[in-house]
């Protein structure tokens, strides 16, 4: 393979992820309201932990441990970040339909 074709792929892979990443995005952001509904807070340490274990224990053994703990960590952080926008959001929302 040429570096242009390797670079093709790495191009596919990333717009692979930026697909997935929106998706598990959609879906924090899902989860945010239900939360926030039952009166649960957004930020559950135990189940960060949780996804952090879960990829460490899948990983294929590429990327270290550490490397995977801080790709997982920030995405999870963006995830929740998402979550709060988007509650803003609604906020902003509901408020400005309950203004005259």
């Amino acid at each position: 393979m040429t570096i242009e074709e390797f670079r093709e792929r790495i191009d596919q892979v990333d717009d692979q992820l930026l697909r997935l990443l929106s998706v598990r995005a959609q879906l924090a952001i899902e989860i945010g309201g239900t939360r926030r509904e039952s009166g649960l807070a957004l930020y559950d340490p135990a189940r960060e932990q949780e996804v952090v274990s879960r990829i460490l224990e899948n990983n294929p053994g590429v990327l270290d441990a550490e490397a995977l703990t801080r790709l997982f960590r920030d995405i999870v952080t963006e995830s929740r970040h998402a979550e709060e926008q988007a509650a803003l959001r609604r906020t902003s929302a509901s408020h400005s339909m309950e203004t005259p």
